[in-house]
């Protein structure tokens, strides 16, 4: 079971699929990850930056997204806080995310709507 920041990463990332409405299969497929391997992530493995990357991609979602929901699901008085820092075009100032952004932003991930830039 993951603790601290990442402890709502497996809720966050089961909201993800189930928001898309996809299975496992469909998002191990987009984001080559096994499937088996995202059904641990669901329930409470950690998966690597880069895997984390991966699937964030697949679902076409942001770290400020990802950690939004973590937030939701941990604690309902927060809820919403980071995604209205995220919607002002900034990060938010929480330093997981600006941690797990800046570590994605190095292995060359981009946000949702940089994919042209160059």
């Amino acid at each position: 079971m993951v603790e601290g920041p990442f402890g709502k990463l497996d809720v966050a990332l089961r909201a993800l699929r189930l928001k898309k409405g996809w299975t496992l299969e469909e998002v191990g497929r987009l984001a080559r990850v096994d499937p088996g391997n995202l059904s641990r992530y669901e329930n409470g493995a950690a998966p690597t930056l880069v895997v984390l990357g991966r699937i964030l991609t697949a679902y076409g979602a942001s770290v400020g997204e990802l950690a939004e929901l973590m937030v939701a699901a941990g604690d309902p008085t927060k809820e919403g806080a980071l995604g209205e820092a995220a919607a002002g075009g900034g990060m938010p100032a929480d330093p997981f995310v600006a941690a797990v952004a800046g570590a994605l932003q190095r292995l060359g991930f981009k946000r949702p709507g940089e994919e042209g830039r160059g």
